[in-house]
């Protein structure tokens, strides 16, 4: 296995197509502020070309710190439409019974976003990643402050107001065209439904990177007003507005298609010890 060290330890297979991911987490030296600014992370990000996104991983004797990056379009899109989940399995595995799902998406958390991932009802486009309302300054379309504990068969444990604690924190960004996400969190966790990885530095920690698959039957059913079919008002079903895919609008099996291309990465993370 080829390996490289950025200071992160990194083999990469592929499996099935999904990858596989071995990783090393520094030990914490400097303060992180979970803000969604990479600032804090100068020399800890390492990029996967395949994933098109960036990882930084730290840890202390109490909690595990992540930053992951991208200024992939598309995807971008899937997480901010579909929303995103974080896998965690205290044991090193790949084990889906602990997740953290945040954001939970336009589509699962805001009828208004049931038009098309981006725009709102008045068919005016909401302010992608990097560009304001003059398409200069940094703007993020709201994302909500709940957060989900998703338990076995993606079941809703507990929902959590984010900011209500500081012990854990998560954010969502937009910085010089990319979306940031950062994420605190302890490394013990006293019960099923708790805020917690269930592991001590040291350890191997499983964790997983998740977008949610797009639901095209609840955008169409939101589209409609809760009617089956085709969208009142002769509007046309999302994909064949021009916008996708370049110069001519790709069709809806297509573009439904591109939205539920999951991004799904699992990697085992080599927990620093105290030092």
């Amino acid at each position: 296995m080829k390996t490289f060290r950025l200071p992160i330890l990194l083999g990469l297979i592929f499996l099935f197509g999904c990858s596989k991911l071995e990783l090393e987490s520094d030990f914490r030296q400097n303060d992180i502020t979970i803000d969604g600014d990479q600032a804090d992370w100068d020399g800890q990000m390492i990029f996967l070309e395949k994933e098109q996104i960036s990882l930084g991983l730290l840890n202390d004797e109490n909690d595990f710190y992540l930053s992951l990056a991208t200024n992939n379009r598309l995807l971008i899109r899937k997480i901010l439409a579909n929303g995103f989940t974080l896998w965690l399995d205290g044991s090193g595995g790949k084990k889906k019974d602990y997740g953290l799902r945040f954001p939970l998406g336009f589509m699962n958390s805001n009828p208004e976003f049931g038009q098309r991932p981006g725009m709102r009802q008045d068919g005016q486009n909401y302010p992608q990643p990097g560009m304001g309302p003059d398409g200069k300054q940094p703007s993020l379309p709201k994302v909500g402050n709940d957060l989900q504990i998703i338990g076995k068969d993606n079941e809703i444990m507990h929902v959590v107001k984010l900011g209500t604690t500081t012990d854990f924190q998560a954010k969502l960004n937009s910085q010089e065209g990319m979306l940031v996400y950062e994420l605190k969190i302890p490394l013990n966790r006293e019960d099923i439904s708790g805020l917690g990885i269930n592991a001590k530095a040291g350890d191997k920690i499983g964790v997983g990177f998740e977008t949610q698959k797009f639901d095209r039957d609840k955008m169409m059913e939101s589209r409609s007003g809760g009617m089956s079919g085709r969208p009142m008002g002769g509007g046309r079903p999302m994909g064949g507005g021009g916008r996708m895919g370049g110069g001519r609008g790709a069709m809806p099996g297509r573009a439904d298609a591109s939205m539920n291309e999951q991004l799904k990465v699992w990697a085992t993370i080599q927990l620093s010890k105290v030092k």
